[in-house]
């Protein structure tokens, strides 16, 4: 086995093992302080928010910063170990103010994280590979969640939840070790930024941060972005007040299977959507994707059982599967030779973060006031809104 053969395996365990840091702590971090601590809903609310609030903040700057760095897999060590500290922080401290710093941090290290294994995978690969390897990375980190969300779940159980906090710390290490693996002389750092245009003389033309902005393209995917995030966002927590209503005993039983079944989905969802790309091009897969989502919605609206419900979740598994691979392989075709491909991604997560959170405020806000049908129609016209502004305006690559 070569380097980058090693390379490309290191980076499959990379994914594996730092899934469940990025994606499962702060689900299990509201049940624990409430169980553990005993703490408020306001201050778990305040707890939880305070990863959203500083990942949201950091993305750019972050983003702006990988672009810059040679070393990309040191990022993502440092990232991981930072996680792994303000676990322990969370595990040792009662006082609320060292868990909102400590699920800060946890944000801020999120936020390097996602961007660098991106810039890694297209360092490595290359533009003609990427969408493929980008497939790969998605289907192992759904993998990752299901592992997670099972073994979390019967140490849970069976040890209790001070115990999940250190299978993450664990997985946090496993993923140091892995990332470790990735030779850096392997990474070429013009492709990680998105390669560079050069002049007639051969020398490097930089683009300036605004610069790369301003590119029209850019601007209709972040418009595309909020739409699709400011849709999907709210729709599990509202499933999972709905089924609390009729079965509050199972409440949290019926939210796991939702994510489990709709991360099974994203799994063979992420690997036939990279392989489709260059056949039927990347427009027509998103369209696809994102018309499971007012499905989604719509079909929430009517159902009322459960098992239903649950069904009608494993739509999240096709139009997050399929957003997961296009949006990035639509931001590594729109940054393409403006060195800027991590920042770009950056404000993309930032503008994802915003239209998330307003999602959730909007949705609570219709629930309270109308009720769930009239919540999930509205997210469903919003969704159909965010369809016909990427058929009008999204251009259709194969690669």
């Amino acid at each position: 086995m070569n380097n980058k053969q090693t390379s490309l395996k290191a980076l499959d365990y990379s994914n594996l093992f730092l899934a469940a840091s990025k994606d499962t702590i702060g689900p299990y971090l509201s049940v624990y302080l409430k169980s553990n601590y005993h703490f408020d809903s306001m201050s778990i609310g305040i707890a939880i928010a305070s990863a959203n609030f500083s990942g949201i903040i950091s993305q750019i700057p972050a983003g702006a910063f990988i672009d810059q760095i040679q070393n990309k897999k040191i990022i993502i060590q440092i990232a991981a170990i930072f996680t792994t500290l303000s676990l322990i922080i969370i595990l040792k401290q009662k006082l609320l103010f060292f868990i909102i710093l400590a699920h800060g941090i946890i944000g801020l290290a999120t936020a390097t994280i996602n961007p660098t294994i991106s810039a890694i995978s297209l360092g490595l690969v290359g533009q003609n590979k990427f969408a493929r390897r980008v497939g790969r990375n998605e289907a192992l980190i759904h993998v990752g969640n299901v592992f997670a969300a099972i073994t979390t779940g019967i140490i849970g159980c069976f040890l209790g939840n001070q115990y999940i906090f250190y299978f993450i710390a664990l997985l946090c290490i496993l993923g140091v070790l892995s990332v470790n693996n990735i030779s850096n002389n392997e990474i070429d750092f013009e492709l990680a930024r998105g390669g560079v245009n050069k002049d007639k003389n051969n020398q490097t033309q930089n683009v300036s941060l605004m610069e790369s902005l301003k590119n029209r393209t850019v601007i209709i995917l972040f418009i595309t972005f909020f739409l699709f995030h400011f849709a999907n966002a709210a729709l599990l927590p509202g499933i999972g007040q709905k089924l609390s209503e009729s079965n509050p005993h199972l409440s949290s039983l019926n939210m796991s299977v939702c994510i489990i079944i709709a991360q099974l989905v994203m799994i063979p969802t992420a690997i036939i959507t990279s392989r489709l790309i260059p056949k039927i091009g990347i427009k027509k897969l998103f369209i696809i994707g994102f018309l499971s989502l007012p499905l989604r919605a719509l079909l929430f609206s009517i159902f009322i059982s459960p098992l239903q419900l649950i069904l009608a979740q494993a739509l999240d598994g096709i139009s997050a599967g399929v957003f997961g691979v296009t949006s990035i392989v639509m931001i590594s075709n729109a940054a393409k030779g403006s060195g800027r491909f991590n920042f770009i991604q950056g404000c993309a997560s930032s503008i994802i973060g915003v239209g998330s959170c307003l999602s959730n405020l909007f949705s609570g806000y219709l629930i309270k006031t109308y009720g769930y049908h009239i919540n999930f129609m509205i997210l469903a016209v919003i969704a159909i809104m965010g369809i016909i502004h990427s058929l009008i305006f999204i251009d259709n690559t194969r690669n």
